[in-house]
């Protein structure tokens, strides 16, 4: 199973010292480097959204490269604590994407998600990038995202209309898209807090976690210092 990730100069610490040494699996992992057209590497700052293009580009590649076959889009502020593939098979059997929960409300994000290289993909994350590349609100791919996912959404939907789905009301997405959360085990702070994460706080973490993203909070040291909060709790647990 492939794995396609990104980083920018910034987050290369991120891939070196956190995400590719915690690899459990025998994924190919798919490593693009791009240029710092976000100059600080802070999420939403100028640059940021040119960045999420590209992010969507490499997600829509994923979708041409695997034809009908299952992968992930990954992004690098993530760890692994035990081998994630065979429980994404099994969770995988009825759907076409699964996606981390973002918030106790139930909003997505895409740092993490398996999906399949099929046509209901490539139009989700074609309208995402049509969207992001015309946004003038300040939007980014994870606003847009749940935009499309978590409301019913159906009219603004320009590349529904050539799609060939006879149940319009089937799904409550416009692309007939079978998705759901992954487990809490799939692990974001955010997600059952709700609250942006500064260094010296404490959250829980799941028993059985699996991998933790390091999200819901601003800058790559906060990040640094999240993962290394998550990981030291981990193996006081473990020990």
């Amino acid at each position: 199973m492939r794995v396609y990730s990104f980083y920018t100069p910034t987050h290369k610490v991120l891939v070196d010292e956190w995400f590719l040494p915690s690899v459990k699996d025998d994924f190919e992992v798919v490593l693009e480097q791009y240029g710092q057209e976000c100059a600080s590497g802070e999420f939403m700052d100028q640059g940021w959204n040119e960045c999420m293009v590209r992010k969507v580009d490499l997600i829509i590649r994923g979708v041409a490269e695997n034809p009908e076959k299952l992968f992930i889009h990954s992004d690098v502020d993530i760890q692994f604590f035990r081998p994630v593939k065979d429980i994404l098979l099994r969770l995988m059997k009825n759907k076409d994407m699964l996606i981390q929960r973002e918030s106790p409300w139930g909003t997505v994000c895409p740092g993490f998600v398996i999906m399949r290289g099929n046509e209901k993909n490539g139009s989700l994350w074609e309208e995402v990038r049509l969207r992001l590349v015309e946004d003038k609100e300040g939007k980014n791919d994870q606003d847009i995202l749940n935009e499309i996912l978590c409301k019913n959404n159906l009219l603004r939907s320009r590349i529904y209309r050539k799609l060939k789905v006879k149940d319009k009301t089937r799904y409550p997405n416009a692309f007939g898209l079978r998705w759901g959360y992954l487990p809490m085990s799939f692990f974001s702070p955010g997600a059952g807090t709700g609250r942006r994460w500064i260094p010296g706080s404490a959250f829980d973490i799941p028993e059985d976690i699996a991998l933790h993203h390091a999200n819901w909070t601003v800058g790559v040291q906060n990040k640094i210092s999240q993962l290394r909060y998550v990981k030291e709790k981990v193996l006081r647990k473990q020990s």
